[in-house]
């Protein structure tokens, strides 16, 4: 899917060369929150999976990321533009490390994440500016460091096998943010938006079945440069 996504945006960006515009590129440091809830089942051997499901509270983690993007700008008319464009986390960070107490024990991690967007941008002024976005992301949930903690009255279970694992993080991204417009073509920009990601699902050695929704919070700070 990734590959897809890529293909798809260079080939945008390709076919966008043949009309007026200007290409902005940058980098940008990003405050993320990532939070999630679901259902989990019982974690027996016995059971098969065969356990009700039960709520897992809500719980969030946070991380400082780095990331670039590449826009392609055009002035649709007077004081409105608008850029489709690529933004790309290509490191991972620690978003959470889960305390199982009697049941499991894993470090998560999310990252790689690869955003394609469209922004509507108005302009204030010469200098400052405001905008939307929206578009589509995917990345990589990592989760390592996989033990389970268990309990006397647990010994008749067999415990889960599992050990480190990839999940694909798909979602939709709506955002907004400012921009002031600096000498030498360059910008800076505060940017604030959320994305939903898809249900995630995970059917571990035992059976035990997980569900996951979570959403993640970014707050960047961006600079740039038009050229």
């Amino acid at each position: 899917m990734k590959k897809i996504l890529a293909f798809t945006a260079s080939l945008l960006f390709v076919a966008s060369s043949a009309f007026a515009g200007s290409t902005n590129v940058g980098i940008s440091i990003t405050d993320t929150t990532l939070a999630a809830s679901g259902t989990q089942t019982v974690n027996s051997a016995g059971s098969q999976g065969g356990g009700a499901a039960a709520a897992i509270a809500e719980k969030e983690g946070s991380a400082t990321l780095a990331s670039i993007f590449v826009e392609k700008e055009f002035e649709i008319k007077d004081r409105l533009n608008i850029s489709l464009g690529l933004d790309f986390i290509p490191m991972s960070g620690e978003i959470a490390k889960l305390g199982g107490a009697d049941g499991t024990d894993a470090k998560v991690e999310a990252g790689k994440l690869l955003t394609l967007y469209v922004q509507p941008t108005f302009l204030v002024n010469d200098k400052f500016s405001i905008y939307a976005k929206a578009g589509y992301t995917q990345g990589d949930l990592d989760i390592s460091e996989v033990t389970r903690q268990a309990t006397a009255s647990e010994t008749s279970d067999t415990a889960a096998t599992d050990t480190d694992q990839s999940k694909d993080l798909k979602g939709t991204v709506l955002g907004f943010g400012a921009q002031i417009n600096m000498s030498n073509d360059m910008f800076v920009r505060i940017d604030a938006s959320r994305t939903d990601f898809d249900t995630i699902n995970h059917t571990n050695s035992n059976t035990k079945k997980l569900t996951a929704d979570a959403e993640m919070d970014r707050v960047s700070f961006m600079i740039g440069k038009s050229f």
